[in-house]
């Protein structure tokens, strides 16, 4: 389609249109595809890897589109703290290495946000956020979050050991412990609302602000770096409300998922 070889992939000798073509179809076949296999496969064993799609209620979509936007002043600061981490001097070398890779992805990530028309915009919401949400839920909190849940008879395990390989994945080492921490968030929204479908809604919330966030920098004639910036702002007043706010939030989310649970098995 491109006339390009696997060697110039590598290279990074790629054009946007590319770039989003692999992300793209890289997702979906790795991300997508095998949790799906994985379900059809353990049906005859009984195993409901997903949930129900019924019980992703209005009002617990509702709480999770609110959770997502009152938490994200704090998962701002973790990133700022993530960023500024430094290793001890022994480990400089393996520092410059990781720094060297993040700033490798971050120009990639650069590459795919440059927006120049609603067209880009719209494939950028289905690449970065929507596929990826899908994909990367079933894998993590509907796959292998379940499965270290049975292996460990403990969801909490299964949940944080989910997030920590979620967050390595990435390959991103100065963004690992707010995508951990978001990671852990899917999978408690996950076993709380028994829907695979409300960590995903989650997912591309956080994903597809981003998105949004630039396009409309570049609508208005402003660098991408304007969004670092902007997301930079969070004041230490507005962090502790985050956390405060976001904690009451999830308590209800948690509370009335439970309520509907006991309910549900009273009537079943």
């Amino acid at each position: 389609m491109y006339g390009k070889d696997i060697l110039a992939i590598a290279a990074g000798d790629v054009d946007t249109g590319m770039l989003r073509l692999i992300q793209g179809v890289t997702s979906a076949g790795a991300f997508i595809l095998p949790p799906l296999i994985l379900s059809w496969t353990e049906r005859k064993y009984g195993i409901n890897y997903f949930g129900d799609y019924k019980n992703a209620s209005v009002q617990l979509i509702l709480l999770t589109v609110v959770i997502m936007f009152v938490s994200s002043p704090f998962l701002e600061w973790t990133i700022r703290i993530n960023q500024n981490m430094h290793l001890p001097e022994f480990l400089r070398g393996l520092e410059n290495w990781m720094r060297e890779k993040e700033d490798q992805l971050e120009n990639m990530t650069k590459q795919l946000l440059t927006m120049n028309s609603i067209s880009d915009f719209l494939i950028n919401l289905l690449i970065i956020a929507l596929i990826p949400a899908i994909g990367e839920e079933l894998v993590f909190r509907g796959g292998v979050q379940n499965i270290f849940s049975r292996w460990t008879g403990n969801y909490h395990l299964g949940i944080w050991i989910a997030a920590i390989l979620f967050s390595a994945i990435h390959v991103q080492f100065f963004g690992f412990i707010p995508r951990m921490l978001l990671g852990a968030l899917f999978g408690y929204l996950f076993v709380w609302s028994r829907s695979i479908w409300i960590p995903v809604l989650a997912h591309f919330i956080n994903n597809g602000t981003a998105v949004t966030g630039a396009y409309f920098l570049q609508r208005k004639g402003k660098s991408l770096e304007e969004l670092d910036k902007i997301q930079d702002n969070s004041s230490p007043y507005m962090v502790v409300v985050s956390i405060v706010f976001a904690s009451l939030i999830l308590w209800a989310f948690y509370t009335y998922r439970t309520k509907t649970n006991l309910i549900d098995e009273q009537n079943g």
